[in-house]
């Protein structure tokens, strides 16, 4: 009995030992004294790079506070300085850049269009123009380097029935109104 008691004793003792080992093993198998020089370099570049997409990730939503505030700044002075308010603001510019490149401006109609986006009053212009071809041609340059905000739709050209080389144009226009506040 006592031999048999012995035996369980040193089966005990080896295969805690055993445990020990497996133990050991395993902590040296995961630690870095367990891996080549190689397959440590590999894993700390593989980490590098996860870090530096990370960061390329989040680049953009750094300041993210700041960049509204100055994001909401840049619409409103589009807004207050590209937008016309009125229609008679609208008319007045125009207007103005009729006179400016010495063409006549005549049948100007306004469409109101619904449903613009941020809260905006998008209205469809057509205007016709008399006058030589280089004036025309000035005119819709001045048109697109306006400060007010016109979008070109569409352009007819036709004959004015007048002697000389006077021209009429059709041009249909897009603008968008501010809401007054």
């Amino acid at each position: 009995m006592r031999s048999v008691q012995k035996v369980r004793m040193i089966l005990g003792i080896i295969v805690v030992l055993f445990l020990v080992l497996d133990v050991v093993a395993a902590v040296v198998l995961l630690s870095p004294a367990g891996r080549s020089t190689d397959q440590r370099a590999a894993e700390y570049e593989q980490l590098r790079m996860q870090r530096q997409l990370k960061e390329a990730e989040t680049r953009p939503t750094r300041n993210m506070d700041k960049k509204l505030i100055e994001a909401r700044k840049s619409i409103s002075d589009f807004y207050s300085q590209r937008l016309p308010s009125s229609y008679a603001e609208v008319s007045e510019s125009l207007g103005k850049l009729a006179a400016q490149n010495h063409v006549t401006l005549s049948q100007v109609h306004y469409d109101p269009k619904p449903g613009a986006p941020g809260g905006l009053n998008a209205v469809m212009i057509t205007l016709s123009l008399t006058g030589d071809y280089a004036a025309q041609v000035n005119f819709i340059n001045a048109l697109e380097r306006q400060k007010k905000f016109y979008i070109l739709d569409r352009l007819g050209i036709g004959d004015a029935g007048t002697k000389g080389n006077q021209l009429r144009v059709e041009l249909a226009l897009e603008t968008y109104f501010r809401n007054a506040a």
